[in-house]
């Protein structure tokens, strides 16, 4: 059987065999995964943006399995016709190629990549250098004033949720949250979090109940940075507490606000981190690598197996960064006493909904 890099040269020379197709094999042929096609043509070319699959080249381009949709023009494309428009290929090379991809080419292993990278989309996609996402805070409706704006994200995070308000409001004064067109929560990170200048990562939450693309960053391996106005002036951190989830981080902070948990012994210069996603490991090492005075991490990740092998990874990522005695397991020393106690808590979020005005835990 030829190989990928034969068939590939043979295209581009036009060194290939030309038959004749039924127009019956041209729309069977056609019928080929475009995703899988792709990615096994260049998987540089795929990226995953939140939920959905995008083309390097053009941003714009979503792609589907059986076509590509310009979300800009409305303009949908079968495989066939996207291997002659963004690929550059002839009729015929385009044949040739969606023939030996449909009858040649395993899928399955093709497949398993694509499973393996949107399992884990959620926790950071390919970055996109390119892409500006300052555009946000000019669309914010909190910013604006909209009183719907507010409404629904109360309603979402302070009751539904049971954030504290004054923590609600004080991500937005300081424009760590915004809210999209859409009524989607942006938790916003930026370069620079005390200059609040160029956004490299959005992390959405939905209100309404459609789809949205969950977490957005121009930079791979991206979550979710936030610190006191005072601590960031000197950056000096001393520790910083990873949370799988901003929901989680909120609800850490708000537990602190009411007085609900005590911290025994931790740096009073500290950050924190959402890697919005428990395999987002490499996010938590270039923070340390960028900000060496860290010598302490709190993990506080999920009180479930995912959460237990998460914070082990984690662990095993920065183990040469950071001395093992220095890296704190806050589910060992919070959630699980305060389970034994109140009953099964799987995160701080859960924590925070447990009686309210309870003096839970030291920390």
């Amino acid at each position: 059987m030829l190989t990928k890099e034969t068939v590939l040269r043979n295209t581009i020379n036009n060194t290939f065999v030309k038959r004749s197709y039924s127009q019956a094999k041209i729309s069977k042929i056609s019928n080929s995964d475009l995703i899988q096609f792709i990615f096994w043509f260049d998987n540089n070319l795929v990226l995953r943006i939140g939920n959905q699959y995008r083309f390097r080249e053009d941003t714009q381009i979503a792609l589907y399995s059986n076509m590509a949709i310009n979300h800009y023009t409305g303009e949908c494309m079968p495989p066939l016709f996207f291997l002659q428009n963004y690929l550059g290929f002839t009729f015929p090379q385009a044949l040739y190629l969606l023939n030996h991809f449909y009858f040649k080419v395993a899928k399955a292993p093709i497949q398993k990549e694509l499973n393996a990278i949107s399992a884990s989309s959620h926790a950071a996609v390919s970055s996109i250098n390119e892409l500006d996402l300052n555009g946000i805070t000019d669309e914010d409706r909190l910013f604006k004033g909209e009183n719907l704006a507010l409404r629904r994200t109360m309603a979402y995070l302070y009751k539904t949720r049971h954030i504290s308000r004054d923590v609600v409001l004080h991500f937005i004064h300081h424009r760590y949250l915004m809210m999209d067109e859409s009524y989607n929560l942006c938790f916003i990170t930026y370069r620079d979090s005390l200059a609040k200048g160029e956004v490299i990562a959005i992390t959405k939450k939905g209100t309404t109940g459609t789809p949205y693309e969950c977490n957005l960053v121009k930079e791979s391996s991206t979550g979710f940075f936030y610190a006191k106005k005072d601590n960031l002036s000197t950056a000096d951190y001393e520790e910083v507490f990873v949370f799988e989830s901003i929901i989680d981080l909120l609800s850490y902070l708000s537990l602190l606000r009411e007085g609900r948990i005590h911290e025994a012994d931790h740096a009073d210069n500290r950050c924190y981190i959402s890697l919005n996603g428990a395999n987002n490991r490499r996010y938590l090492s270039g923070l340390l690598l960028k900000y060496p005075s860290i010598q302490t991490v709190s993990l506080c990740m999920d009180n479930d197996q995912k959460g237990i092998e998460g914070a082990e990874r984690l662990r095993t990522e920065i183990k040469s960064i950071i001395k093992p005695e220095n890296i704190i397991d806050l589910r060992e020393r919070g959630l699980k006493p305060i389970s034994a106690k109140y009953g099964y808590c799987k995160d701080w979020n859960d924590v925070l909904r447990l009686l309210a005005g309870d003096v839970l835990a030291e920390v």
